[in-house]
């Protein structure tokens, strides 16, 4: 690939992939050229696009192979799947109640890249619990109601 292809692949890629998009009827929101939607069965179905990173959010399975079919047949594609996922630098746990995102192991990773095991570091508190416990207390409660949002 020459220096001017290599210049312009993201733009194309992009391009490319609103086409795709386009004829499944997904398409860009207005504000962000990275967030696709798609309304299914009254449920709305949110593609987020980072560079050649694609997050699917929906619960219609049948749905989702078909994205993937389609990106597959343009460029092959890998995924993940499952209630635990990896997307960029982030950690999104699915439960039947909500959807929790964290960046906790890419902060380890740099906490432990950067500052030697043996460091004795001060302990610092927090305004919130930090324990693995409390994640798990989190991922099991029930989201605000929506009387209580009000």
């Amino acid at each position: 690939m020459n220096m001017q292809g290599l210049r312009t692949a993201g733009r194309d890629f992009h391009t490319l992939l609103k086409v795709i998009l386009a004829e499944l009827n997904i398409h860009p929101i207005s504000v962000d050229n990275g967030v696709f939607v798609f309304l299914n069965k009254q449920s709305l179905i949110l593609l987020a696009i980072s560079a050649d990173d694609i997050l699917i959010f929906t619960k219609y399975e049948d749905f989702f192979n078909k994205i993937k079919t389609k990106l597959n047949a343009a460029f092959g594609v890998t995924s993940q799947q499952g209630s635990i996922i990896h997307y960029l630098n982030y950690q999104i746990i699915q439960s039947t109640r909500a959807i929790s995102i964290d960046q906790s192991m890419f902060i380890l990773d740099i906490i432990n890249h950067y500052i030697p095991a043996n460091t004795k570091c001060p302990k610092i508190d927090t305004a919130l619990r930090t324990d693995r416990q409390f994640d798990k207390e989190i991922l099991e409660s029930i989201p605000v109601s929506p009387s209580e949002l009000k």
